[in-house]
């Protein structure tokens, strides 16, 4: 009837998928973490899900993470084996197929991350229905998504959109699949973006695809002047065997219909293609070829800091195992402050510095390889105020003077640095998680708690209007001397009673 096709065309290959996880869940011993003050709460945000390798298992990492949190705390690991399978049970006189089973079974260990000692394991088993009529078609993926080898009807692949995004997205450039026909990574950062691609590149064609003439660079200019230049490039043999790449740097809409063709007369066996842009809008024709396009993959970067599983995947790439407990806090607090490019320069020279030192990463480690900024001695500064060192701040304001530095340039990190206070104080979750949110790490973090728990949180608004205060003053018209003025405020800061 039309009341079941339409039921059943709810039905898509990420729900069934879903259908599995909680089964697991439950098998592993996990459910009580899903409930108010159940027995295994404590498992919320230490469980990491082993890396997934196809749809399947970015579906079911996707799931668990939605129900057990973010492994900000690794405790355990849990390892996982998927298996699905498309059975036809619907057949008419012509012998056509319009109703089809899903069966899934997932293979699962849960083992201790320090000792690696099992602590539980087993198999789950479900199954669910969806027709082959009506509109059900057109919202399946194809068969090659289930891990299955057949039952899927050929048109299944209509629809199979692909849009990843966070952690998702970063899995799948780590390791893309060499089936799919195309791959669109685009945001307003182009580190953000050179970074994604690389390593997208890097995984289909290997470290040496690039020196075997393996990887065909396309200037977005050159494909404006021959549309030509990437349906040849997707279509041609090389000299050494191998998985090739057909890169499309800087592009834009307007190669949007040359792009459309590509990926229409794509093959199997075929170069895959790579296309970078910039920031393209909600309606860019682009970015909406590659969203709708049966065979192709669409990555958004937009500005949030790295997870801690890309943060570990940047550590494993520059061969350092992932620190535990405060360093990898401290790491994660540093990524959030710097660029990708910077962040990823700092694991470089933290791995290098640590190379062949068999002890773990310290937090005064991660703080030695941060990079030195030009306002450590303005920090100085402002730390003395904070800390009621006002005979230190008279010959640190001299010294600064000296060298040039703006009375101007001391008060923006002066408000800086007191918010960062304040945030701490007034956080729900204490001080150490207001000065995590306010992306401070290292011996940096341990001073600043003392502040904090000197100040309170009264004391530091105080503190606060008075440097908007002299802030003002200092970019009015007032002919006062700014560093006289600026050395006053933070003597009186120093000076307050708490």
């Amino acid at each position: 009837s039309s009341s079941s096709r339409g039921a059943s065309s709810m039905s898509s290959c990420n729900r069934r998928i879903l259908l599995l996880a909680p089964l697991a869940l439950a098998a592993c011993g996990f459910t009580p973490a899903l409930a108010p003050e159940g027995a295994a709460t404590g498992l919320m945000g230490t469980v990491r899900a082993a890396d997934p390798s196809d749809k399947n298992g970015f579906d079911f990492v996707e799931r668990i993470e939605e129900r057990l949190g973010r492994p900000e705390a690794q405790r355990y690991d849990l390892a996982y084996a998927i298996a699905t399978e498309v059975i036809g049970v619907g057949v008419t006189t012509d012998n056509r197929i319009t109703r089809y089973n899903l069966k899934g079974a997932i293979d699962y260990a849960l083992t201790d991350s320090t000792t690696g000692a099992k602590i539980s394991g087993g198999r789950v088993q479900s199954f669910t229905s969806f027709s082959a009529t009506g509109s059900t078609v057109a919202g399946l993926p194809a068969d090659a998504s289930f891990g299955g080898s057949g039952g899927c009807p050929a048109d299944c692949r209509r629809g199979a959109q692909m849009i990843l995004k966070g952690a998702e997205a970063a899995r799948y450039c780590l390791k893309p699949d060499p089936a799919v026909a195309g791959l669109l990574i685009f945001g307003a950062d182009p580190m953000r973006v050179a970074m994604k691609r690389q390593s997208a590149i890097a995984a289909l064609i290997g470290p040496e695809g690039e020196a075997e003439m393996r990887l065909s660079r396309i200037a977005a200019s050159d494909l404006r002047k021959d549309a030509s230049l990437l349906l040849d490039a997707t279509r041609e043999v090389g000299f050494f065997p191998g998985p090739r790449v057909a890169f499309v740097e800087d592009a834009t809409d307007g190669l949007s219909e040359t792009i459309a063709l590509a990926l229409k007369e794509w093959r199997a066996g075929d170069a895959s293609i790579i296309v970078a842009a910039g920031g393209l809008t909600g309606k860019s024709t682009l970015k909406t070829l590659f969203e709708k396009a049966p065979n192709a993959v669409c990555i958004g970067l937009y500005d949030e800091p790295p997870s801690r599983e890309e943060i570990e995947s940047e550590l494993r790439r520059a061969g350092l195992a992932p620190p535990s407990g405060q360093a990898m806090t401290d790491l994660t607090t540093l990524s959030r402050a710097l660029d990708p490019g910077d962040f990823r320069q700092t694991l470089e020279k933290i791995a290098l510095y640590k190379h062949g030192d068999p002890e773990p990463l310290t937090p005064a480690e991660v703080a030695l390889m941060a990079p030195a900024t030009i306002e450590a001695e303005v920090d100085d500064l402002i730390h003395a105020a904070a800390e009621g060192r006002a005979s230190d701040v008279g010959l640190l304001m001299r010294r600064l003077e000296g060298q040039g530095v703006l009375p101007v340039t001391i008060c923006i990190g002066a408000l800086r640095h007191f918010r960062s206070l304040h945030v701490a104080a007034t956080d729900p979750g204490g001080v150490q998680a207001g000065l995590m949110r306010a992306r401070v790490f290292g011996p940096r973090r341990d001073q600043m708690q003392r502040q904090v728990q000197a100040w309170g949180g009264r004391a530091l608004e105080t503190a606060l209007a008075l440097i908007v205060e002299t802030d003002l003053t200092l970019r009015s018209a007032s002919r006062a001397p700014g560093m006289a003025l600026m050395e006053r405020a933070l003597i009186r800061i120093a000076m307050t009673k708490r």
